[in-house]
């Protein structure tokens, strides 16, 4: 689900995961991921904005990324990368 931020007016972006639906090494997982990701910076790297759990949801809040991830990208221009060998043959 997309949101708007009013104050700043940039866009952000949530991520739901059901906890009740996650396993414990999954939450564990999760839980230890949630305290690393807002600590890295990298112009390449979506930012982790904020992370919090309330009721039976870890909310997973994210910068919005206007040109979609790399697995869009990817889709996108599927035809340079069939030309592309990544063998180092």
């Amino acid at each position: 689900m997309n949101v708007i931020h009013l104050i700043q007016s940039k866009g952000f972006i949530y991520d739901l995961i059901q906890l009740s639906e996650t396993s414990d090494v999954q939450l564990k997982g999760c839980l230890k991921e949630m305290k690393l990701m807002p600590h890295l910076e990298h112009p390449n790297i979506i930012r982790v904005l904020d992370t919090f759990i309330s009721n039976d949801e870890v909310i997973i809040i994210t910068e919005w990324a206007e040109k979609g991830d790399l697995k869009n990208i990817l889709r996108l221009n599927q035809e340079v990368f069939d030309i592309i060998s990544f063998d180092n043959h």
